[in-house]
């Protein structure tokens, strides 16, 4: 079953009401699905969003949201009443949660464009994990300490100048032209993805992408680099926050 995500739709939506597909317990769990949501699923890197699932006569709380396949699971602790397939419910996000961890993802796309600034558009992102209180993004190609507050400067130089987030969809072929000029591929996109979300932060960077992101860059505030990490075989973890 292919779950509609209404995050793609309108990341900003913080309540919505769907039906349950199914409804299962798992151990101290119960494990739910809904015809659509706005909970974010962990993936790409993004830790998942929290809240709550509300109905006629039950309450539960979500304390993670993965994904099966193309399915959104939402699983939810210290519910109280009962639920069954075609209820309808509530959801509610942690806002708080989301928002920053949005925030998190969208430094980590600038981030991406600053580090090619100073070394090359060549560089590649290895891996990143975008989180609440520290993100982190690997990069590989040495990176000093000393670079770290030029790197810090620019970021939040751009930040300043308020460009503008898009996200928009298109082919396979037209993407892999777009992100190219950012220095990005297609590469770690599954095989049978023929239609590409693609974000763009406006004439800096744009990259395949099924997270959620701000509509414009002064919403991150300032982005503080904590430190680097050397992983070995020529890649550096910066660690990441905003402020």
């Amino acid at each position: 079953m292919r779950t509609r995500r209404l995050y793609w739709e309108d990341p900003y939506l913080k309540e919505f009401k769907s039906k349950v597909v199914s409804v299962e317990q798992g151990g101290d769990r119960l494990l739910i699905v809904l015809e659509d949501t706005a909970f974010y699923p962990e993936s790409g890197g993004q830790a998942c969003d929290r809240g709550f699932l509300r109905g006629r006569g039950f309450s539960a709380q979500v304390s993670y949201v993965r994904e099966e396949g193309e399915t959104i699971v939402h699983e939810a602790e210290n519910w109280n009443g009962s639920l069954k397939v075609g209820d309808e419910v509530d959801g509610v996000l942690d806002w708080d949660r989301r928002y920053r961890l949005m925030k998190m993802h969208t430094a980590a796309h600038l981030l991406s464009a600053v580090v090619r600034k100073f070394k090359g558009n060549d560089v590649k992102v290895v891996s990143a994990h975008k989180d609440y209180d520290l993100s982190r993004i690997d990069f590989n190609v040495k990176i000093s300490s000393e670079e770290l507050p030029q790197m810090e400067r620019e970021a939040n130089r751009l930040i300043s100048g308020g460009a503008e987030v898009k996200v928009f969809f298109m082919s396979r072929d037209e993407a892999r032209e777009y992100v190219a000029r950012y220095g990005e591929d297609l590469k770690m996109l599954p095989v049978d993805v023929n239609v590409v979300r693609v974000v763009e932060i406006s004439g800096l960077h744009a990259v395949a992408c099924g997270g959620t992101h701000v509509r414009n860059l002064r919403e991150l505030g300032r982005v503080k680099l904590i430190k680097r990490q050397s992983k070995g075989k020529g890649i550096t973890r910066i660690l990441y926050t905003i402020e």
